[in-house]
């Protein structure tokens, strides 16, 4: 069975900085994940993290609470415990982050499934975790963004090599409130944050974007183009291997 092309920021941001088959592999986990790519447990941090930040900083017991969860979590491989490991460090993090910066900024959580990003015809999923706005001196209208946290521990956002990767990460992160959030305010980029918590770097989307988000739709384009070839590929060495298993 056919699917539409789609892909998580992350990955997609990934494509956009890796080689040819870099690239191809993106889209083959795409399409056919791997178990080991899926049990992080980082959505369920994002989560607690989010009500760290909507409350200014001030509690951290959603964060602590899955912390006592992971401590009591029996590992059955090796694999597993170095997952609840990493986890666990990453919390730490999360729940030790300087958040001053958004002192002056009102801060909500995203309670609603948000819309994908369509790039090219390609669906991002980008799901922030937070709303931001604070009141624009001299007028009624007030600026608005979306905050959304950056969780790996060997492709950090900061860093000379990692330049380009927290750029392409905020301009995402601008496009997705202006296609988005208008309707809201006047979105900047100075107010879409992302935030590398294992880095504990915090930055804001950058001013220059229209270059990027060229790239960014080419990027987009190439993945719909090789998509459904990909996708048919694989279902042919399936077939290939399940022949083979059956004689």
């Amino acid at each position: 069975m056919k699917t539409a092309p789609k892909i998580a920021l992350n990955k997609l941001i990934e494509y956009a900085l890796a080689n040819g088959p870099r690239r191809t592999r993106i889209i083959e986990d795409i399409l056919r994940p791997k178990h080991y790519l899926l049990d992080t447990g980082y959505n369920d941090i994002e989560r607690a993290f989010s009500m760290r930040l909507s409350s200014g900083g001030t509690s951290s017991a959603n964060l602590l609470d899955l912390d006592l969860q992971l401590q009591h979590r029996e590992a059955r491989t090796d694999h597993e415990d170095s997952r609840i490991l990493n986890a666990l460090d990453m919390i730490e993090r999360a729940r030790t982050l300087d958040l001053s910066i958004f002192t002056a900024l009102k801060i909500e959580p995203v309670n609603a499934k948000m819309p994908k990003l369509e790039v090219s015809g390609l669906a991002v999923s980008v799901n922030p975790s937070n709303f931001v706005s604070c009141a624009r001196r001299g007028t009624k209208t007030r600026l608005v963004g979306i905050v959304k946290p950056y969780f790996s521990m060997t492709a950090p956002l900061t860093g000379k090599r990692s330049a380009e990767r927290a750029a392409l990460h905020g301009m995402m992160l601008h496009w997705y409130a202006e296609t988005f959030l208008e309707h809201l305010g006047d979105v900047a980029p100075s107010m879409c944050f992302s935030i590398d918590v294992f880095a504990q770097k915090i930055t804001s989307a950058p001013k220059a974007f229209k270059s990027r988000r060229r790239h960014i739709e080419a990027c987009a384009l190439e993945i719909c183009d090789r998509w459904s070839v990909i996708e048919a590929r694989l279902v042919e060495d399936e077939g290939t291997i399940h022949r083979r298993a059956s004689r």
